[in-house]
């Protein structure tokens, strides 16, 4: 069965792209610089740098438990889905047991994919 074996790598590939989404769209006005729209140079108390922090860690925590478990999930599906058919060859059109899990499948062999590619570019 060859589903993403390493899917800890592509997991935690997939957790870092959402926290550098979330570090680059935090809701400031602030630049990477530090400027607000005006061009001043914005202070920050230790209290406030603190305080977001934790409330990013907390989120960030929230998605990756989140993740965890509709990965989780959709893969007892697919342990369920080989039992009765005896393959993992999900359809991703035409499954009306589980229209979704093709997709998920798909998506997952893609990951796997280029994880393994970019694994190769490295050596």
């Amino acid at each position: 069965m060859k589903i993403s074996r390493d899917r800890s790598k592509s997991k935690k590939k997939r957790q870092d792209e959402m926290m550098k989404e979330e570090d680059e769209g935090d809701g400031d006005d602030e630049g990477r610089d530090g400027c607000g729209e005006d061009g001043k140079k914005k202070e920050r108390s230790d209290t406030t740098m603190a305080a977001s922090t934790t409330t990013t860690t907390k989120k960030t925590e929230l998605k990756r438990r989140h993740d965890d478990t509709a990965w989780e999930e959709k893969y007892n599906e697919l342990k369920a889905y080989k039992d009765k058919h005896g393959n993992t060859l999900v359809k991703v059109k035409g499954n009306k047991d589980n229209p979704k899990l093709g997709t998920w499948v798909k998506t997952q062999r893609y990951q796997y994919k280029k994880l393994k590619e970019a694994e190769e570019k490295e050596k």
